[in-house]
Protein backbone atom coordinates (compact mmCIF):
# COMPACT_ATOMS: atom_id res chain seq x y z
CA UNK A 1 0.00 0.00 0.00
CA UNK A 2 1.26 3.53 -0.72
CA UNK A 3 1.07 6.14 1.44
CA UNK A 4 0.22 9.46 1.21
CA UNK A 5 3.03 11.89 1.21
CA UNK A 6 2.92 15.40 3.34
CA UNK A 7 5.19 17.95 3.88
CA UNK A 8 5.54 20.35 6.35
CA UNK A 9 5.81 23.92 5.74
CA UNK A 10 9.78 23.88 6.63
CA UNK A 11 10.40 20.89 3.90
CA UNK A 12 8.58 22.93 1.36
CA UNK A 13 9.61 25.70 1.90
CA UNK A 14 13.19 24.11 1.67
CA UNK A 15 12.69 22.75 -1.57
CA UNK A 16 11.52 26.12 -3.32
CA UNK A 17 14.76 27.70 -2.08
CA UNK A 18 16.73 25.00 -3.52
CA UNK A 19 14.92 25.00 -7.02
CA UNK A 20 15.61 28.78 -6.65
CA UNK A 21 19.09 29.17 -5.94
CA UNK A 22 19.78 26.23 -8.65
CA UNK A 23 17.34 28.25 -11.15
CA UNK A 24 19.72 30.99 -11.09
CA UNK A 25 22.24 29.20 -13.21
CA UNK A 26 20.12 26.58 -14.44
CA UNK A 27 16.35 26.45 -14.54
CA UNK A 28 16.12 23.21 -16.03
CA UNK A 29 18.52 21.46 -13.82
CA UNK A 30 16.27 23.06 -11.13
CA UNK A 31 13.53 21.32 -12.87
CA UNK A 32 15.03 18.01 -13.15
CA UNK A 33 16.23 18.28 -9.16
CA UNK A 34 12.70 18.84 -8.02
CA UNK A 35 11.42 15.97 -10.34
CA UNK A 36 14.56 13.91 -9.02
CA UNK A 37 13.34 14.56 -5.10
CA UNK A 38 10.06 14.05 -5.63
CA UNK A 39 10.14 11.24 -7.34
CA UNK A 40 12.58 9.81 -4.55
CA UNK A 41 9.47 10.49 -2.34
CA UNK A 42 7.40 8.22 -4.38
CA UNK A 43 9.98 5.68 -3.34
CA UNK A 44 9.36 6.82 0.54
CA UNK A 45 5.63 6.63 0.04
CA UNK A 46 5.81 3.05 -1.71
CA UNK A 47 8.47 1.60 0.79
CA UNK A 48 8.26 3.86 3.90
CA UNK A 49 10.99 1.57 5.98
CA UNK A 50 13.26 1.48 2.84
CA UNK A 51 15.11 4.65 4.48
CA UNK A 52 17.67 4.29 6.74
CA UNK A 53 17.33 6.01 10.05
CA UNK A 54 18.17 9.19 10.95
CA UNK A 55 21.34 9.29 12.90
CA UNK A 56 21.52 12.42 14.58
CA UNK A 57 18.12 11.61 16.13
CA UNK A 58 16.91 8.29 18.19
CA UNK A 59 13.66 7.95 16.61
CA UNK A 60 13.04 4.62 14.75
CA UNK A 61 10.14 6.37 12.85
CA UNK A 62 12.63 9.24 11.58
CA UNK A 63 14.11 8.36 8.38
CA UNK A 64 15.91 9.40 5.42
CA UNK A 65 16.90 9.06 1.27
CA UNK A 66 19.38 10.12 -0.55
CA UNK A 67 19.06 11.97 -3.58
CA UNK A 68 22.47 13.41 -3.77
CA UNK A 69 23.73 16.04 -2.61
CA UNK A 70 20.57 16.75 -0.50
CA UNK A 71 18.90 14.13 2.51
CA UNK A 72 15.29 13.73 2.50
CA UNK A 73 14.13 13.35 6.22
CA UNK A 74 10.65 11.83 6.77
CA UNK A 75 8.90 10.40 9.51
CA UNK A 76 6.56 7.39 8.95
CA UNK A 77 3.23 7.76 10.23
CA UNK A 78 -0.27 6.03 10.20
CA UNK A 79 -1.02 5.89 6.21
CA UNK A 80 1.32 8.84 5.67
CA UNK A 81 4.52 9.60 5.27
CA UNK A 82 5.38 13.53 6.73
CA UNK A 83 8.19 15.17 5.13
CA UNK A 84 10.10 16.94 7.91
CA UNK A 85 13.08 18.56 6.06
CA UNK A 86 15.10 18.34 2.75
CA UNK A 87 18.74 19.46 3.04
CA UNK A 88 22.05 19.57 1.87
CA UNK A 89 24.57 16.50 2.68
CA UNK A 90 27.14 18.77 4.08
CA UNK A 91 25.38 20.35 6.32
CA UNK A 92 25.53 20.41 9.92
CA UNK A 93 22.61 18.09 10.80
CA UNK A 94 22.43 19.39 14.60
CA UNK A 95 21.65 22.66 13.89
CA UNK A 96 18.88 21.38 12.01
CA UNK A 97 17.54 19.41 14.86
CA UNK A 98 15.27 21.78 16.53
CA UNK A 99 13.80 22.70 13.49
CA UNK A 100 12.19 19.05 13.38
CA UNK A 101 8.91 19.36 15.23
CA UNK A 102 7.28 16.54 16.84
CA UNK A 103 3.91 16.20 14.35
CA UNK A 104 3.66 18.53 11.76
CA UNK A 105 0.81 20.33 12.00
CA UNK A 106 -0.16 21.62 8.11
CA UNK A 107 0.53 19.90 4.63
CA UNK A 108 2.04 21.64 1.70
CA UNK A 109 2.58 20.16 -1.87
CA UNK A 110 5.20 21.78 -3.63
CA UNK A 111 4.52 21.86 -7.07
CA UNK A 112 7.00 20.21 -9.57
CA UNK A 113 8.80 22.96 -11.96
CA UNK A 114 8.93 23.31 -15.54
CA UNK A 115 11.91 24.36 -17.30
CA UNK A 116 11.66 27.95 -18.83
CA UNK A 117 13.37 27.92 -22.31
CA UNK A 118 16.48 30.02 -22.54
CA UNK A 119 15.73 33.80 -23.65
Amino acid sequence: MTLRIRWTERAALQLSAIADHVALTSPLYAAQLVERLIDRLGVAAAHPWSGRAVGELDREDTRELVERPYRIIYRVGSGVIHVLAIVHTRRDFDQLRSTIKERPATSYAPQRRRARPAA
